[in-house]
């Protein structure tokens, strides 16, 4: 009776123990599972969110660990805090005809500043599709300024269309 005893507990411990260890194999698997899931969507919130915010992505954040980093560039000097800073180009619009770029701050749309009494998006408003207007903004150091033929809004008949995404610069 007592050696019955004895293989019944042993027993019972062998498979509680070979649960603790399945459990715990199961318990990694899973977790890792898991964590991959939620960081796979955690990275696909954060890629739409910087394509949907308009942000430029200026590929000097990253570092690639084979090419030791480079000293940041020497600031490039701003005319004025006062603009439209450009975001995004929209492709085959009046403004990327016109050789606008992503990081281009626009100071002035004809004689009119660009600035928060006259933001760049009711400057535009102010004309119709097929006006040409000058366009002068800074880029990398310089001053520069170009004609643009204003184009018809593709969501709104009638209105004019430059074809870029902006964020104003306010001077703050």
């Amino acid at each position: 009776m007592e050696g019955e005893k004895r293989k019944i507990y042993t027993v019972v411990a062998v498979v509680v123990v070979l649960g603790l260890v399945f459990s715990c194999i199961l318990g990694a698997l899973a977790g890792g599972a898991a964590g991959y899931l939620v960081g796979r969507r955690q990275a696909r919130q954060v890629a739409r969110q910087v394509i949907e915010s308009e942000r430029p992505f200026w590929p000097e954040i990253l570092e690639t660990p084979s090419i030791p980093p480079m000293e940041p560039p020497a600031p490039i000097p701003v005319p004025a805090t006062t603009g439209a800073l450009i975001v995004r180009v929209i492709l085959d619009s009046p403004a990327e005809r016109a050789g606008l770029r992503a990081g281009d701050i626009i100071l002035a749309v004809d004689r009119t500043q660009i600035n928060a009494a006259h933001p760049l998006d009711q400057v535009i408003a102010g004309y119709k599709p097929g006006d040409v207007v000058t366009i002068r903004f800074w880029r990398a150091g310089r001053e520069d300024s170009v004609r643009v033929t204003l184009a018809e809004q593709p969501q709104q008949a009638g209105s004019p269309y430059l074809g870029i995404r902006f964020r104003m610069l306010t001077g703050d």
